[in-house]
């Protein structure tokens, strides 16, 4: 089970008109910090 993981982004609809999201290095380390806690917890799952 995948629990308290979040991703916000405040001002995300003005803010993605100006800079584009790969572009953001707060966004980018949010998504790599979430992509490695479901993979983590997807390997967990699998192993038990």
């Amino acid at each position: 089970m995948i629990e308290d993981i979040k991703l916000s982004i405040p001002g995300s609809a003005s803010r993605f008109g100006e800079t584009h999201p790969a572009d953001d290095a707060e966004v980018a380390a949010q998504l790599t910090e979430i992509v490695a806690r479901l993979h983590a917890d997807a390997g967990s799952a699998a192993a038990a």
